[in-house]
């Protein structure tokens, strides 16, 4: 089967539609399919990414956000590939019903991730990996020519936490190596923030591991802090660590996926 993904990533976006893509495409291409990538080019995107797994990549601008050009240079890219494709997969908040519908005719079925319960869409099948509230007062309307997928069971997470998940063992060990990571867009410099409160305990018995992004500069190695930068996962070390730091969103769920306790910071609305 043929799968074309379209997703942006970028270090005003984030990078986390784009890791959970690339942990589905993967799994796909091990499996014996073709996968394609369609992304918007921003200066400070995370392509190379893509590049890096050697899935064929086509870039684009749209200086003007519109989502109608968005759709169109959609189009154009997927007629490039010259071959039917039987899915297109989606993990883009700025598309809508209308862009799904637009492009529809170019390929067989459209997959759907979203975080969103109660958003309109014009596809086959959509993945939201949250636990819904459905006791809220978003209305939430269900197409029966839609299938739906809810919940953290079906979060795309890299394959190595399935084989973490069955060695970790649950215990309530003394905290002695903390994980701080807010994902590849921490604007309000939570990062460092973190790693100052930690070292006013002034306690030489604790190690931080910090990830961020491969141009952030804030931070050095010392004796209890090391920084690792651009990781392609976090699932190692959330396997040898005692406590997690960070934002919420994908990350969350490989946290809880692999027992580790953690403080969230709500970023985004």
């Amino acid at each position: 089967m043929r799968f074309v993904f379209r997703v942006d990533a970028s270090r005003r976006i984030g990078a986390g539609h784009l890791f959970r893509c690339l942990n589905l495409a993967i799994e796909l291409k091990r499996l014996g399919n073709e996968v394609y990538f369609i992304s918007r080019k921003y200066k400070d995107s995370f392509n190379e990414l893509i590049k890096k797994y050697n899935f064929k990549l086509f870039e684009f601008d749209n200086f003007s956000n519109s989502v109608e050009e968005d759709a169109i240079k959609t189009n154009k890219n997927l007629i490039k590939i010259k071959k039917p494709i039987n899915w297109l997969v989606l993990d883009n908040y700025n598309i809508n019903y209308h862009w799904e519908k637009h492009v529809s005719s170019n390929v067989k079925k459209i997959f759907v991730i979203d975080d969103f319960v109660g958003k309109p869409h014009y596809c086959d099948l959509i993945l939201n990996q949250n636990i819904p509230n459905f006791k809220s007062n978003t209305k939430i309307s269900k197409n029966k020519k839609i299938h739906y997928l809810y919940g953290p069971r079906f979060a795309l997470l890299h394959n190595n936490y399935k084989r973490l998940s069955q060695l970790k063992l649950q215990n309530s060990k003394p905290i002695k190596r903390i994980l701080i990571y807010f994902g590849a867009n921490d604007k309000e410099g939570f990062t460092l923030k973190a790693v100052n409160v930690i070292c006013k305990l002034n306690r030489k018995d604790l190690f931080i591991d910090v990830v961020v992004h491969k141009n952030y500069r804030n931070l050095k190695n010392t004796s209890n802090i090391k920084v690792h930068r651009d990781l392609s996962t976090l699932s190692n070390l959330i396997y040898i660590s005692d406590l997690a730091i960070g934002s919420c969103g994908s990350t969350s769920w490989e946290r809880v996926c692999l027992g580790l306790k953690s403080i969230n910071i709500i970023q985004a609305e």
